[in-house]
């Protein structure tokens, strides 16, 4: 049984539940059919719907024996909709040590259970593990020989997630990056 759900429910079926209480049109896995399509993001991938909203967080990239490649700051918005076709967007911004800014968006499609991308910079794309994990694995069109592997854990309080990143260049793990996320306020200014 799961930790995580109440009694006759999995963590699945709960965060269905919990959608469907908070957010206006999508219907649990018990409902009769109504609400939304059962194709659409809030459905198919509960747990990255779980993820919507406004984080605050820290990047640390270290080599693969621990030494500390980097570190740097970021607050980012996952916005989510139910046209399929734009499903995803997550708006970040990342302040480095140094004082400097960076700005990128990403968007994603969803069908078929995944969110996909693939843009001018990076494809991939994402799907639920398990109950509790999501798992993306990403490219960059600049860098041909690198390939990434994310996931993604939401702590039961809604409040406290983790990322974990596996980077491979020409097939050897060349680094992880290491990120401890906070939900913060809606309103929190993103830059």
């Amino acid at each position: 049984m799961d930790a995580f759900a109440p009694v006759g429910l999995t963590r699945r079926e709960t965060l269905l539940a919990a959608l469907a209480a908070t957010a206006p049109g999508v219907s649990s896995a018990a409902d009769d059919g109504g609400g939304v399509d059962a194709d659409s993001i809030y459905e198919g991938l509960p747990l990255i719907a779980l993820n919507e909203g406004r984080w605050d967080g820290t990047y640390r990239v270290v080599k693969p024996d621990g030494t500390l490649v980097e570190q740097y700051d970021f607050r980012i918005r996952v916005s989510l909709s139910r046209d399929n076709d734009r499903a995803y967007r997550q708006d970040s911004y990342y302040t480095f040590p140094d004082g400097s800014k960076s700005a990128i968006v990403f968007s994603a499609a969803y069908g078929n259970g995944q969110l996909r991308w693939d843009d001018e910079r990076i494809f991939g794309r994402l799907w639920e593990i398990s109950e509790h994990t999501i798992y993306l694995t990403f490219g960059f069109h600049q860098m041909p020989d690198t390939v990434c592997h994310e996931m993604i854990q939401i702590q039961p309080n809604g409040i406290d997630r983790g990322r974990t990143w596996l980077w491979y260049v020409d097939g050897k793990l060349d680094r992880y990056t290491l990120i401890q996320e906070r939900r913060v306020p809606e309103d929190s200014p993103l830059e």
